[in-house]
């Protein structure tokens, strides 16, 4: 987001619409990190130690980005949510799997963990594809491809932030109607 604030004063409907889908990346993406670090617990892998790496990379080329072209920007959007696809399906592995409590906890987040997987291989599959469209069209440099793009773009990050409200708290309440001992602290 430094872009924004140092010497960047292009917030055209279409750049402004960049800056959300960033922050909105980013809000997401931290989010569903944290999802999976307070709620399963696994033997940790090489792939989790270079995930929170690679995804700090990836934001930090993404808000670069802003400057750029929108088809660099497009290309960084496909990067951020590959990483982010490939994050998301190795929390998904583990949830499933990992320590014995994640058998319980896996019971009451089922719905929020499909539900996230499910969004980041459609925005993958989507961003991809509004990529290579703008690409190989040439629509890259057109502004009403770039709002309609941006505007799509916006959708994988901005249901991921929505759906935690529904399904986080749901679990929890459910999670704590359940358990007798109350260890679920409220």
């Amino acid at each position: 987001m430094q872009a924004v604030t140092s010497n960047y004063h292009d917030l055209r409907l279409v750049n402004s619409l960049r800056v959300v889908v960033d922050f909105l990346t980013i809000l997401a993406i931290w989010q569903e990190y944290m999802v999976g670090a307070t709620i399963f617990a696994w033997v940790p892998t090489v792939l989790d130690s270079m995930v929170p790496f690679a995804l700090g990379a990836v934001q930090f080329a993404l808000c670069t980005s802003l400057r750029s072209g929108f088809g660099t920007y497009l290309l960084e959007a496909t990067g951020t949510i590959t990483i982010g696809t490939v994050a998301y399906a190795n929390f998904a592995f583990h949830a499933r799997r990992g320590f014995r409590s994640n058998q319980s906890s896996y019971r009451f987040f089922r719905p929020h963990v499909r539900f996230g997987l499910l969004c980041c291989v459609c925005g993958f599959i989507g961003i991809t594809s509004l990529w290579l469209i703008g690409e190989l069209s040439g629509l890259s440099n057109n502004e009403h491809y770039q709002i309609l793009a941006g505007g799509l773009g916006a959708l994988c990050p901005a249901a991921l932030v929505l759906h935690f409200i529904p399904h986080w708290n749901g679990a929890i309440a459910k999670a704590r109607r359940s358990t007798k001992d109350s260890a679920i602290p409220r």
